[in-house]
């Protein structure tokens, strides 16, 4: 382990405490540099700012409520602002700090409705309960607890959660005009004859560093001719592309489908394409947490091998000065905050895992969303794209991004 990993260990337990006893002031200098500083005023809403980062604090709504047996409170950040992975929940028992799988399901089912199945939210929860209902002796390190009356408290959780999360999120519904009728027997488009977009090719002056990222992208050989020839019937409720086969029905997730097409075609420029990269006119400033900017030294030098320029302000804030030429069209705050997601779990650095983590980040940033209206030339080239990926089958994160229904299931389920 390294100095900075020790030092980042440090700074994540101080923001625990800090975020458990925001009336307490702590102070964490490490190289004559103050780290985390907190005012001790009893406001978890500024604790919050001062641990975690101003852009989450923002976002941040304080809630409280109880049953006969636990009263809880705390804050629960907007899902606009949300994580890669579950290092953004803080749940505290009695004023102390606990990992709990069964309240952390809690949360994250509360906020299922608001946020993609791969996204966890940012929450501080604290528990207040008889010490009755408590075991906390059943690990050494005192981190996990045994609770009685575990599924009450689960219920209280999600129920209250979701009705403060609805609360804020509230807003009119918005009617999309619907197009006249798909004819299912005539279909427009169909993947043996797909129609493509012109590329964009906006003109940005670049440095051009003759080096190739190394990369095992396997065969390179399609799976196009694993799949029969599909015709593009429909899109259903704004998620699944309907594509008909002689062998079956096809149901696409068209959000995971793009996904995989997005990530081969970013790992392909990573594998064949010069290391390139653009200066950015207005840099980019990102504010994070005390135990990621411990061990910024690494976190520059990882982003700086996948052309990603970052140097450091005061306080808990860092400035992207430069980002590979191919991120384009996406939310780069939201990718940057992925990747320090991602450099943030990693206890030793794997470059490997660093490029893979940012190929399905890009991926899922520039990919289609849930809820949009395609016409049928749009899905028809998303088929075409996913047939001829190297591996169709599964989105970058492991989801599959089709199903089928085949013509056998399809006649016994209508007693043929």
């Amino acid at each position: 382990k390294t100095s900075q990993y020790e030092g980042s260990l440090i700074a994540d337990l101080i923001e625990k405490f800090a975020l458990c006893y925001p009336e307490v002031a702590f102070k964490l200098i490490s190289d004559e540099k103050t780290i985390l500083e907190t005012t001790g005023n009893g406001q978890l809403i500024d604790c919050i700012a001062r641990t975690l980062s101003n852009p989450i604090a923002r976002l941040a709504k304080e809630f409280s409520a109880s049953d006969y047996d636990f009263a809880m409170s705390g804050a629960f950040i907007l899902p606009s602002q949300s994580r890669s992975n579950n290092k953004g929940i803080f749940i505290f028992i009695n004023h102390r700090i606990i990992r709990s799988w069964q309240i952390q399901k809690a949360i994250t089912e509360a906020y299922r409705p608001f946020l993609s199945p791969d996204r966890f939210p940012n929450v501080v929860l604290h528990i207040r309960m008889d010490t009755t209902l408590v075991d906390v002796n059943i690990h050494p390190s005192k981190w996990e607890i045994r609770l009685s009356k575990e599924q009450q408290l689960y219920y209280l959780i999600v129920d209250q959660l979701s009705a403060y999360l609805r609360a804020f999120m509230a807003a009119p519904e918005v009617k999309v005009p619907q197009s006249e009728p798909v004819m299912i027997q005539d279909p427009l488009f169909n993947v043996d004859h797909p129609q493509y977009y012109p590329q964009d090719n906006p003109g940005q002056s670049v440095h051009i560093v003759e080096e190739a990222f190394p990369m095992d992208t396997g065969s390179s050989q399609p799976f196009a001719s694993a799949f029969p020839h599909l015709t593009v019937l429909a899109q259903l409720h704004g998620r699944y592309i309907l594509a008909s086969a002689v062998d079956g029905l096809y149901i696409i997730d068209q959000h995971a489908a793009k996904e995989r097409v997005n990530y081969e075609k970013f790992q392909d420029l990573l594998l064949h394409g010069p290391s390139s990269f653009q200066t950015l006119t207005i840099p980019i400033l990102i504010e994070t947490k005390a135990s990621v900017m411990a061990r910024f030294d690494e976190l520059q030098e990882v982003l700086r091998q996948i052309d990603i320029t970052i140097e450091r302000l005061s306080g808990n804030s860092l400035l992207v000065r430069a980002l590979p030429l191919w991120i384009n069209d996406i939310d780069e705050t939201a990718f940057l905050n992925d990747m320090i997601d991602s450099f943030e779990a990693q206890r030793s650095i794997s470059l490997e895992k660093v490029r893979a983590d940012a190929l399905a980040s890009l991926a899922c940033h520039a990919s289609i969303r849930f809820n949009k209206s395609l016409t049928l030339l749009e899905m028809s080239n998303i088929v075409h794209e996913l047939t001829q990926c190297r591996q169709p089958f599964n989105c970058p994160h492991g989801r599959p991004t089709f199903i089928k229904l085949s013509a056998e299931q399809l006649f016994k389920e209508f007693g043929r």
